[in-house]
């Protein structure tokens, strides 16, 4: 809750100066947002969060901070539950998925960047439990359309997971 330094710029420029001029009407523009080189996903998701602490009497970054950090790092622990479904899925023991979802809980990349608001951290979850819903055994039709929408959602997030929709493609069709 005290850490107000950056680690990448674009944690700043790409997520929370977006959202925040999409909620309070000001607030820096990066060129890629005016250009049609970034899509407004995820800002519009930072954005709901801040409006919604912003509605609830949050709007100074006092409040709404704190509220997308602890979103972030709720959806780091997600992150987790969602590697252990997916090696569950793939037909690994109790133990051993555990395991798996702890090297991600506890490596110190996961921790360090969990509080932070960057598209990484968001594709993650959308895809480890887009995959978690596509590759699941006799999936429903409303799994595979939850797990097709939430490997878009993590494109629309971050563009680069789109080599990771090709692998669960690929796993699908062999």
């Amino acid at each position: 809750f005290t850490d107000d330094g950056i680690y990448w710029p674009d944690e700043i420029h790409q997520s929370l100066e977006p959202a925040h001029r999409l909620v309070f009407g000001y607030g820096l523009i990066a060129w890629e947002f005016s250009e049609g080189a970034r899509n407004w996903a995820f800002p519009g998701f930072i954005a709901a969060l801040m409006g919604a602490s912003a509605g609830l009497g949050g709007d100074s970054p006092h409040v709404y901070l704190p509220v997308i950090r602890l979103m972030f790092v709720a959806m780091s622990l997600g992150t987790a539950l969602g590697i252990y479904r997916l090696a569950r899925i793939g037909g690994a023991s109790d133990v051993a998925a555990a395991a798996g979802a702890a090297v991600w809980a506890l490596a110190a990349p996961a921790i360090y960047f969990a509080h932070r608001a960057m598209s990484e951290n968001a594709a993650t979850v959308a895809a480890v439990w887009g995959a978690s819903c596509l590759l699941a055994p006799l999936a429903s039709r409303r799994s595979v359309r939850l797990g097709a929408s939430l490997l878009g959602l993590s494109v629309l997030f971050r563009l680069q997971m789109i080599v990771l929709v090709f692998g669960v493609l690929g796993i699908i069709a062999a």
